[in-house]
Order: C-alpha cells, then sequence, then structure tokens
C-alpha cells in the first residue's frame, strides 16, 4: 500500500537536480516583443524557454557578443538564412553563405573599425539598410536570483547599448562589476510603431556582491550563445535573433560611412 508523505517532511534543500551536471543546462534567452513577433507580448521582454514576460529586467551585464542575421524577406521562415554567432564570419553549418567572410577590421579615417565584406552585410549608396542584421547578445544575470540570461538585442536598439557599454568602458571597469535596469520605450516611426530599450545609468555593485558573484562570472563567461539557439532550433517556434517586427530603416547609418 501506497504511504503519503506531507510535504512538509521533504528536505527542503531537495530539488530533483542534483544529480544533474550543471553545464548541461541551456541558458535560457530574453527578446523584446515587438508587433510582428510570432511570440510573446508587444512591448514586453521575453522569456524563450519559459514564456514569462517582464516590463523591466533588473540585471548585470557579464559580456556582448556581437552576431549577425539574416532572415528571409518575407519573414515566413523560422530559420535564419545566414547567421554569425562572433559577427565575423558565418556560422559553418550555414548552407551556400552568401559570402565567406561577413566583415573585416580596418583603420578608417584614422580609427580602427570593422568593414562589411559580405554584400548583405552592406549598407547601400543611399542609406539601405543591409539584408544582414546586425545583433549583440548580452550575457546577463538577474540582480535578484542571479539566474543568468542572453538578451537579443539588434537594430535601433544597438545605440542605446553601446551607450551603457561606453559608459562602463570609459571607466575602465568590467561589466560585470555594474548594474542597471531596462525598460522598453514605445517609438512612433514611419513604418509604424515599434519598441527600443533604455537603459538605466550603470550603478557600482558593492563589494559584497563583487565577492557573491566573482565566481559564478569565471564559471558562466565562456558560455556561448550557440548552444542557446541550437536548443530553440530543435524545439522550433520563435527561433530567429529577435530581427522580426521593427522597421528595417530606423537605424543610422554608422558614423565612418557618411560622406
Amino acid at each position: 500500500m501506497l504511504k503519503l508523505i506531507s510535504p512538509g517532511l521533504l528536505d527542503h534543500d531537495f530539488t530533483g537536480f542534483e544529480s544533474l551536471d550543471p553545464s548541461k543546462f541551456i541558458v535560457p534567452r530574453i527578446k523584446v516583443g515587438q508587433l510582428m513577433s510570432r511570440e510573446g507580448t508587444a512591448g514586453r521582454f521575453r522569456m524563450n524557454l519559459t514564456g514569462d514576460e517582464y516590463d523591466q529586467l533588473d540585471m548585470i551585464v557579464i559580456k556582448a557578443e556581437p552576431g549577425r542575421v539574416m532572415m528571409d524577406k518575407d519573414m515566413t521562415k523560422d530559420k535564419p538564412e545566414c547567421r554569425s554567432f562572433d559577427g565575423l564570419v558565418p556560422d559553418a553549418r550555414v548552407e551556400n553563405p552568401p559570402n565567406d567572410q561577413c566583415v573585416m577590421k580596418a583603420v578608417i579615417k584614422g580609427k580602427a573599425a570593422m568593414v562589411p565584406v559580405c554584400p548583405c552585410a552592406k549598407w547601400g549608396n543611399s542609406g539601405e539598410r543591409p539584408s544582414c542584421d546586425e545583433t549583440y547578445n548580452l550575457l546577463c544575470l538577474f540582480t535578484d536570483d542571479y539566474l543568468p540570461f542572453w538578451l537579443t538585442l539588434h537594430g535601433t536598439a544597438i545605440k542605446p547599448l553601446m551607450g551603457y557599454i561606453s559608459a562602463i568602458a570609459l571607466r575602465r571597469s568590467p561589466l560585470w562589476q555594474y548594474r542597471t535596469s531596462v525598460t522598453l520605450l514605445e517609438v512612433l516611426g514611419g513604418k509604424g510603431k515599434y519598441y527600443v530599450p533604455k537603459f538605466s545609468r550603470p550603478e557600482p555593485i558593492s563589494r559584497d556582491r563583487e565577492a557573491e558573484i566573482a565566481e559564478m562570472v569565471m564559471g558562466i563567461k565562456d558560455i556561448a550563445i550557440r548552444t542557446t539557439m541550437d536548443a530553440e532550433d530543435e524545439v522550433g517556434g520563435d527561433a530567429g535573433d529577435g530581427t522580426t517586427g521593427e522597421p528595417q530603416t530606423s537605424m543610422d547609418m554608422p558614423s565612418w560611412m557618411e560622406k
């Protein structure tokens, strides 16, 4: 006869995950919900693995990884036609990429710059946006429970992101020693409404918190976005790089290209 045990008698530290290898867990990814996003609510952040949505992300950025993604023109396919996990060369698994290199390092007007090599990564002569979109994937921690997650940003989101990163770089400090809160602002442009992130000023974390998360940062700093995206590809759904839904003419041409 089965004997029922009261939940109160269980060890409160028991989770059921004790025998699993923590390195096998998939770090979830959060994207910005746009009007044309296949899943989630426009104007809110959405976590891919759980479907949880957020109005605000209180977080610590561990690192930022550049990338690129090119979706089909009609936006009917879940998987991109081409993508790069480092922003330099296409993913080796992409069949027949437009070019074997995305961008190259160069010096323009005395400043180091990444110059597009692939025709799909180049801006048009009249400022037309490239068909291959530049993206940034941020590895972050929630400030309350230190849950790691990726935040994917692109297009008009890059300018406020780089403003936040630059503010910390000017202080010659690591990203993970600062915290921020990110919300979404509604923008009404020529091609409709879309949402862009707003970063609060970087706020230094306490010395106690630095000591608390330093070991965790060292343990996850080499995690790659590829693992998360591979998992998304396997389960299907809105597995793109977060590039749907935003007007494709709303980002300014890089300053070094302006005549």
